[in-house]
């Protein structure tokens, strides 16, 4: 019961759009080692056996949505495999490192490998040792999240290779292997992380249009603030240049919704203008009203180095 809830909570953060990766680079034996330690006990109960091979390879990913990957993989190849067992490998690939789970279990028919990545789908659901369906569906949720695809190769009757491609990275010559392996991110950035930006930023309550007016331009933004829809499209009107990236509120005074007003502002000035929309409604309907319009959502209160991360990177996108 706790891993089914654990799972659709998962799923629920990644629909909904409250994971953001945190790139870094970081050695992935030590990763690699906590999973071998986790998982032998449910091996050794099966009598599989269970190996994960040591690597020095350096990644640059998120190494907790990293891990939850490698972690659904090997929970599944184990509940799956009868005899046999379990490896864990890592190949390098030119630029990328290449991880891959190895199991002897059953096989997947050709006609079931795209399907098994969706949420609650299960090739035999008489089986009562199976999951419920949610583990590959946050393997491929987590695996776009961070850029990669999650890939099967299997042979039924013989076994299954589930595999990805992560980039590698390199270690700062003055930080440690255990360092990198923490998330601490401060809030203030070195120098001023967006130097010149023109930002149009949106929102009813004026408390709170002030206090991310201010923290923008420490950033270095260039900041049009307005508390309405129509007053932003009065004043983009009147600017200079248009703006580069676009963050609203996503209710405004007067049922306005600050969907409709990037629609607005993406007609008039360019289709893929960067935007972001801010909420404090964590309800699922709310975040596929934004996520229909192939918008970015952030929940409020929104941490700033979460913020300026997501920034990042959908400019650089």
């Amino acid at each position: 019961m706790y891993a089914l809830l654990d799972a659709i909570l998962m799923m629920s953060r990644l629909e909904t759009g409250m994971i953001v990766p945190n790139l870094m680079p970081f050695a992935l034996d030590p990763i690699l080692g906590q999973l071998h330690q986790a998982y032998s006990s449910v091996a050794a109960k099966k009598r599989l056996r269970f190996a994960v091979c040591p690597t020095s390879a350096i990644a640059y990913s998120d190494p907790a949505l990293l891990q939850r990957i490698l972690s659904n993989l090997i929970s599944n190849a184990l509940r799956y495999t009868e005899t046999g067992g379990v490896v864990v490998t890592c190949r390098q690939r030119g630029d990328a490192l290449r991880l891959e789970v190895w199991d002897t279990g059953p096989g997947i028919p050709r006609e079931h490998r795209e399907a098994i990545f969706r949420e609650f789908y299960r090739i035999d659901r008489t089986d009562s040792q199976g999951g419920v369906g949610l583990g590959l569906a946050i393997v491929r949720s987590c695996s776009e999240l961070l850029g990669y695809r999650a890939r099967i190769s299997s042979q039924p009757g013989r076994g299954s290779r589930f595999y990805l491609e992560v980039p590698r990275g390199t270690l700062p010559a003055s930080t440690g292997t255990d360092a990198l392996l923490t998330d601490v991110v401060s809030d203030e950035p070195v120098g001023k992380p967006f130097s010149g930006l023109r930002v149009v930023l949106v929102d009813d309550d004026l408390v709170i249009l002030e206090r991310t007016c201010r923290l923008l331009e420490r950033w270095g933004c260039s900041v049009t603030a307005a508390s309405s829809g129509p007053q932003a499209e009065a004043l983009v009107a009147r600017l200079p240049h248009p703006p580069d990236l676009v963050l609203t509120d996503l209710r405004l005074d007067a049922g306005e919704v600050g969907t409709d007003l990037i629609a607005r502002l993406r007609l008039r000035l360019r289709p893929n203008l960067p935007a972001i929309v801010l909420t404090g409604d964590s309800s699922l309907d709310t975040a596929r009203e934004v996520r229909r319009a192939g918008l970015t959502l952030l929940y409020k209160p929104v941490p700033p180095a979460k913020l300026r991360a997501v920034m990042s990177r959908l400019l650089a996108a």
